[in-house]
């Protein structure tokens, strides 16, 4: 499989759970139904989400590929590891935001 349609199905998965499970007022079969498909919704945004890591990263080596040629296994978990720990980074760091901002973004009063 192709990394650029692993990363659109990815995407494609992520965007699909993401309107299932907070759809919007203006389609409202998908919004009276939400309280019972916000945990397929849930899975599916969840099933994009390593489809789109795992393409990101056979991307990224076929980049170096092209770039640099063969590749000694130290390379590869370098480029591996900076890829997680920026990955990782992002994702606790978006956690964290969420959590420090929350409070301004209530609809309690």
């Amino acid at each position: 499989l192709n990394p650029l349609t692993a990363m659109g199905i990815g995407a494609t998965c992520i965007f699909t759970g993401l309107l299932v499970t907070f759809p919007p007022q203006s389609l409202p079969a998908l919004y009276d139904l939400s309280p019972i498909l916000a945990y397929p919704g849930v899975f599916t945004a969840g099933l994009g989400d390593p489809i789109m890591t795992i393409a990101t990263l056979r991307a990224l080596y076929d980049i170096q590929l092209q770039k640099k040629g063969l590749l000694t296994p130290k390379m590869v978990t370098r480029i591996t590891s900076i890829w997680i720990v920026g990955y990782s980074s992002m994702y606790y760091a978006g956690s964290f935001i969420a959590g420090t901002l929350m409070d301004y973004f209530t609809y309690s009063e």
